[in-house]
């Protein structure tokens, strides 16, 4: 089995190799044995109990609902435990997660600004099962619904410091981070300092100040336009803190 050095790739044609894994029999084939697993310098051989075919896969569902059978959700609980099958996961999140950091208003707080991370994945309701890998590997927390106004795409989100910090960053820290590109590093090292410090002060009131600081840091997430656009403006958010006639 010739091994690739991961090195030598590009982020691109990596997820390319991943999404090439996904067969109209399954998502877990017998390719993923000798190229995303070695990708990751973890040898995986299609003889493993845990993705030989005919065996434990992920196979594509016609359930549109986002709710597992039972024998789904045991097939699934089995497979998470694999490593290879996380870093597997770990490629798909890199290409298709995304850590998303909200600023909401709300005039009940003293500053009258809350943030809001969380973790989503989303997918056509053929790719159902690996947003239930999600979920259970990350303790069964978070919520697996239909999109809103897209019949036929799932969202797997995950919200809550506690949960961000206990189940995600230490994920992506392993089996995420070390072959991301640059910008999607940049981003989880912003995601993790805010979770951290809203952890932080999850005992205290934040201070206008403090929270200033977080939301300028998480205005650097979209730098020269990548990404989505957020509807207010820096100044607008800062102006609506500091001006309590707003």
């Amino acid at each position: 089995m010739k091994i690739l050095n991961i090195r030598t790739l590009k982020i691109q044609p990596l997820l390319n190799l991943i999404r090439g894994c996904i067969t109209k029999n399954g998502l877990v084939s017998n390719k993923f044995g000798g190229t995303f697993a070695s990708l990751h310098g973890k040898s995986l051989h299609t003889s493993s109990p845990l993705l030989s075919e005919g065996s434990i896969g992920l196979t594509v569902s016609a359930n549109n609902t986002g709710n597992l059978e039972f024998n789904q959700q045991e097939r699934l609980e089995k497979l998470v435990q694999d490593e290879n099958y996380k870093y597997w996961l770990g490629g798909f999140m890199e290409g298709e997660g995304a850590l998303v950091i909200s600023i909401v208003k709300n005039t009940e707080l003293t500053n009258r600004v809350a943030l809001q991370p969380e973790f989503n994945v989303v997918q056509h309701t053929n790719g159902m099962e690996i947003l239930h890998s999600f979920k259970i590997l990350f303790g069964n927390k978070g919520t697996v619904t239909k999109k809103s106004g897209s019949a036929n795409v799932l969202v797997y989100s995950l919200k809550g410091t506690k949960n961000l910090k206990k189940y995600v960053l230490p994920f992506f820290a392993k089996y995420v981070a070390v072959y991301s590109s640059k910008y999607k590093s940049e981003i989880f090292d912003t995601f993790s300092y805010v979770i951290n410090k809203l952890d932080e002060n999850h005992r205290k009131a934040t201070s206008k100040e403090d929270l200033i600081e977080l939301i300028k840091l998480v205005y650097t997430y979209n730098p020269e336009g990548k990404g989505k656009q957020r509807k207010r403006t820096l100044g607008e958010i800062l102006d609506y803190i500091n001006d309590p006639n707003q």
